[in-house]
Formats: C-alpha cells, structure tokens, sequence
C-alpha cells in the first residue's frame, strides 16, 4: 500500500506494521511550500513557529514509532552551497531535521554508490 500525505506524523500514529517513508527531502519541501516559506528567494515571516510545530509532530511521530521504520533523506552536506536564499534555507533546514531524526532512530546507515556504512547502531 502507497500513501502520499503532507501529514507524515498522522500516518505515522494510525499505522501499525513495517513501514517506509521515502523521503523527508520532498516532506519538507512540500511543507515549506505549505507555509510558504519562500516566495522569489525571500521568506515569508512568520512560518518558522508553523515549520516548527510540524517538524517536532514528526519527529515525535517517529520516536513513538513502534514497528520497523525505514527513513530515506537526502545528505545535504555534500553538494555545492545555493546560491538562491530558497536553496540555502532547504539545506538548512534539511540538515537540522536529519540530525533531529538520527537523534531518536536506533540506527543510522549513510549508503554511498549502494554501499552501506552504518553511522550509529544502538543494537550492537
């Protein structure tokens, strides 16, 4: 079954059984774009307290997670600085929630050209 929702943390908290979620790179942009975060490279006051909320239902949504749960994100810390402010605010913010979600996943693994290095793994 395929579920495409902008309301990750929900799906989340009415579905039990293994699960992945694929990708928290489109989750956030399609939330930035929600709030309008960004409109011709200038941000849109006032969405940070929105993102914020959004951000933490989801990370709360995984940390309660009880069943297997695999995450695919992007690694932003490899690739070229924007030069757009819409760019710069997507690798930010993409950063800052990677490292909120390794914060409460059991294990971590960055795969490479398909090969697997496991960053952290709490079951060893």
């Amino acid at each position: 079954r395929t579920l495409e929702t902008l309301d990750v943390a929900a799906a989340l908290t009415a579905t039990t059984g293994p699960i992945l979620l694929d990708d928290v790179g489109n989750w956030l942009s399609r939330t930035l774009d929600a709030l309008e975060a960004w409109t011709d490279e200038t941000p849109r006051r006032g969405w940070q307290t929105a993102y914020r909320d959004a951000r933490e239902s989801l990370v709360d949504a995984i940390a309660n997670y009880e069943d297997d749960l695999v995450i695919v994100t992007n690694e932003v810390g490899f690739g070229l600085v924007s030069p757009y402010a819409s760019g710069r605010l997507f690798t930010d913010e993409l950063g800052r929630l990677n490292q909120r979600i390794a914060a409460v996943c059991d294990q971590l693994v960055l795969v490479v050209a398909g090969c697997p290095l496991v960053i952290k793994d709490a079951h060893r």
